[in-house]
């Protein structure tokens, strides 16, 4: 019979398959596949009938032989997702641009304050709204195209309409930083009503730092550079936590210190708030 195990910890993987399969060395291969899996990305073990799924919602992981295993192509297309960029573009008047990967996120940059849409790892459609100093305003997720193009032209024509907001208002050589007061908040709210929360919370030009809030309340820091003299780019989750009362912090390359500093800030706040 198929049964369904949720967990935010890789480590349970051990236990669980040690219990389907009894056999270490398949236990090693699915826990070496989950340490380094993005969101978005399955594995199926057919011989012994398991599957494992690495989502932000526990209701997108089904049974191997599921066929919702597997995404719509228009989520990882490059060139369907210009599509739907380009609607948005047409009914707002606000321009777009593909920039990239963003933690392994295909990325549109939108010429309305410092907002972008991503296709969330290829599993669906995701646009932040955000005001000019980095701010966010609101976001849309969704996995219907057509709603999700529906919801993104009325919430930027919501702002068009309330601020008279010109379109070239977006400034890179200025450092955006979302205060940490302002994170605590949003953090607050995320969890009063038991959502998701994304942000980007600095930006120089150059280097960046994202905070997720996902529905079980687990909080992650990301961050990555851009060289534009290069074209040298990457991202990584930022791990931070507490060991022996001192902290501690990984990440997959060196991190610039100022950068570094800002997450550590943060993460002291929202530990003195009782958010971590």
């Amino acid at each position: 019979h198929n049964q369904k195990i949720v967990s935010n910890d890789v480590k349970d993987i051990r236990d669980i398959i040690i219990g389907i399969a009894n056999d270490n060395r398949t236990e090693d291969e699915a826990y070496k596949w989950a340490c380094n899996a993005n969101f978005g990305d399955s594995f199926v073990n057919q011989r012994h009938k398991f599957s494992i799924k690495c989502v932000y919602n526990e209701n997108n992981v089904y049974s191997p032989d599921d066929s919702r295993n597997e995404w719509p192509d228009v989520f990882r297309s490059q060139r369907k997702l210009q599509v739907v960029a380009d609607k948005i573009s047409g009914q707002t008047g606000v321009s777009n641009k593909f920039i990239g990967n963003d933690n392994d996120s295909l990325t549109w940059d939108f010429d309305i304050g410092m907002s972008y849409m991503k296709n969330n790892a290829g599993n669906g459609l995701f646009f932040a709204l955000n005001n000019g100093d980095g701010t966010e305003i609101c976001t849309v997720s969704d996995v219907n195209v057509q709603e999700f193009i529906r919801k993104t032209v009325t919430v930027i024509k919501r702002l068009q309409y309330s601020r008279g907001l010109n379109n070239n208002i977006k400034s890179l050589n200025k450092t955006k930083i979302m205060r940490n007061q302002e994170i605590l908040n949003h953090l607050k709210e995320a969890k009063t009503y038991n959502k998701e929360w994304h942000a980007r919370i600095y930006d120089d030009g150059c280097w960046w730092i994202d905070i997720e809030r996902y529905l079980y309340g687990q909080i992650k820091f990301w961050v990555g550079f851009e060289d534009k003299r290069s074209g040298n780019s990457n991202g990584s989750i930022f791990s931070i936590y507490r060991y022996n009362g001192e902290i501690k912090y990984s990440c997959d390359f060196i991190v610039k210190q100022r950068v570094a500093d800002k997450i550590k800030s943060i993460f002291i706040y929202l530990e003195n708030n009782g958010i971590i």
